[in-house]
Parts: structure tokens; sequence; C-alpha cells
């Protein structure tokens, strides 16, 4: 049997949300170090990670690591009943299925919902091993207007790193977008071991951001010369949500 307990639904909600862009199954992998879920899309041009250290949850035991497959659907509409950062969720394996209870302090209810899961191994986390040498912070909110006027203009982006700036651009059907980041301006941080420059899908980019938006946190992007780019979000509530995107060629 297993039991864990998430400090704020609302956080655990958007982990839910952020890996319903991937996939319509997310499959919670409870592991010795903690919780997981990483799915990939069919084309394998889009991966989602979610990790929840077991140093960060109220509680956890395991009497062995197991996976949990839950609809997303299901979990979903459960979950978005905890709309207060005052409601932890707890879950807890129950011999047809899972539990999960709902307890908002700040409103005092409690919510019980029973739902049948299946149950299998633990899935291995292999993250793309590459060496991105240009990386950056800034809020969610620079991202998720940078990816919408993205969205207006065109299908593929481009994104370059030099010493000093981040630039973004699009150019497609006569049409262009040009955005300068730096650092006394729109970046919290910005680190750049060399020069870089790629190009991603838009559609998948402004996904990737909608996602990590949940979370009301600054978003972290790294990249390399015609690497995978790495957006991802170091939780308040503890863990982090990663996204990774393929280049175009």
């Amino acid at each position: 049997m297993f039991k864990v307990v998430y400090p704020n639904a609302k956080d655990f909600f958007s982990f839910i949300s952020a890996v319903a862009k991937v996939s319509d199954i997310v499959t919670l992998n409870l592991s010795e170090d903690g919780v997981f879920s990483r799915h990939l899309t069919e084309d394998k041009t889009l991966m989602a990670l979610a990790k929840i250290p077991k140093d960060v949850l109220s509680d956890y035991s395991i009497e062995k690591p197991l996976s949990v497959k839950l609809d997303i659907t299901s979990v979903k509409k459960i979950l978005s009943k905890a709309k207060s950062k005052k409601a932890t969720i707890e879950i807890d394996e129950t011999e047809s299925g899972i539990k999960i209870v709902i307890k908002d302090e700040k409103s005092g209810t409690k919510s019980n919902i029973y739902l049948k899961v299946e149950k299998g191994d633990v899935e291995q986390i292999n993250e793309p091993k590459v060496n991105l040498s240009a990386s950056f912070t800034t809020d969610d909110k620079v991202l998720d207007i940078i990816a919408g006027d993205l969205s207006l203009i065109g299908e593929e982006m481009k994104i370059s790193a030099y010493e000093d700036r981040i630039e973004i651009e699009i150019d497609e059907q006569g049409k262009k977008y040009f955005a300068i980041l730096t650092k006394d301006k729109s970046l919290k941080d910005i680190s750049v071991e060399s020069s870089a420059s790629a190009s991603y899908s838009v559609e998948m980019f402004k996904n990737a951001v909608a996602a990590l938006r949940g979370f009301s946190a600054p978003i972290t992007v790294s990249f390399g010369n015609n690497l995978p780019i790495r957006l991802s979000v170091d939780v308040p509530s503890g863990g982090q949500m990663t996204f990774w995107i393929a280049p175009r060629a």
C-alpha cells in the first residue's frame, strides 16, 4: 500500500494540467526518491516531465516502487474543485485502485473520491543528454505575450543567444516579429557559455508556456545550437515541471 500527501492541491492540479498537454493518460511513478511522471507526444517532439521529490511531500510511504495510470479527464474534474492554496491532496492505495482526498483548511471541507487505476512497474526517466550553452529566466507573463504574438505570425520561431541578450524572431508570409530580451529589462537572469541559435514549433512553445503559467512562477529556458529547448519551473509548493521541445531541421 502507498500514501502520498502533497501540500498544495492547486499546484498538483497544475502538474496534471501540464501533463495533459502531452497525453490523455497520466502515469504517476512512485519511486524511493518521490513521484515523477514523464510523457512524450507520439511524434516524440514534445516531452513533459513532472518531478516531486519525497522531501517536499507532507507524507510519503510506499511498500515497493510502482506506477499508477490515471485518466486525465477524470482527475482534472476532481482536482479542479481544489482552488484554494490552503487545500492539500492525499492519494491512498486501495484494493481496486486509489482514493483521492482533498482537504481545504480554508473552508473546512473534505472530499473523498475513489478511482480504478492500472498499476505497473516504475518507468525510467530518460531526458535528452545534451549540453545546453544558453539559459535565461523570465516572468511567465513575458513568455506568454511572446508566444501569443508568435502564433499570430507563423509556425516556426527562431531563438538566439548572445552574451548580453536573447533574440526571438519569426518571418513568414511577409510578416515579421522580433523580440529582444535583456537582463536590465525582461530577464531575471541570463547565462551564455557560447552563442547559440535554433528553431522550434511555435505551437509547441506556446503550449509549454501555457502549461507552465499555471504555477505562477518564473520560467527558465535553456537551449543550444540546433539542440532541444528546455522550459522549466521550480514549483512554489515543491517539485519541478519541465518541457522539452525538439528543434526544427
